[in-house]
């Protein structure tokens, strides 16, 4: 849980909304408007609710305020139920963008995409893994994490950011079809 909290979701919903940010506002020209984008990021509604549940966790955790715990009780028990019901919206966000693609355009992206995400990383992580000595249930952890296949959420960021949203769809669906033949071939190789 430290590992995916740290390692992938603070930098994918700080720097990866940033960059998809970047990437989505270039203009005819070719250029991207950074301190535009810091401005809007720096209001969007998940830096807000980062930065005020950071907030909020400091002042429960450093006061004794009566009654807290069950208001964090109320708390985390909703936001379960908004994470639980958000696949669902995911999963329909990904099939509305998904549109007919030419093969020859789609292709070059997915092999790159699947060489990196599916291959060189696990490849490096295991790497990295090995040369720490870490312990081997940690290392299996690290490879499943960096073995998985890109993530649905991506693809329905790429879209909200002005980036090539079916283009992020296909990627996603092409990675997650590959993962189920690449998957258990980096445990046969690594394990």
């Amino acid at each position: 849980m430290i590992i995916g909290t740290f390692g992938v979701v603070l930098p994918f919903f700080t720097i990866g909304v940033f960059i998809s940010s970047y990437f989505g506002t270039y203009d005819e020209h070719g250029h991207g408007h950074v301190v535009r984008v810091l401005k809007e990021f720096l209001t969007t509604p998940i830096f807000i609710a980062f930065f005020l549940g950071c907030i909020i966790y400091i002042l429960f955790s450093s006061y004794q305020i009566p009654g807290a715990a069950v208001f964090i009780d109320i708390f985390s028990h909703f936001f379960t139920i908004i994470y639980n019901s958000l696949w669902l919206l995911v999963w329909i966000s990904i099939g509305l963008l998904l549109r007919p693609m030419k093969a020859r355009y789609l292709l070059p992206f997915l092999v790159l995409t699947a060489g990196i995400k599916l291959i060189i990383q696990p490849t490096l992580v295991m790497s990295y893994a090995h040369a720490s000595g870490i312990s081997s249930t940690t290392s299996l952890l690290v490879l499943f994490e960096a073995a998985m296949p890109s993530g649905a959420l991506a693809a329905v960021m790429a879209s909200r950011y002005g980036c090539n949203g079916p283009l992020a769809g296909w990627l996603f669906v092409g990675t997650y079809v590959l993962c189920l033949v690449t998957l258990p071939l980096v445990f046969f190789v690594f394990t």
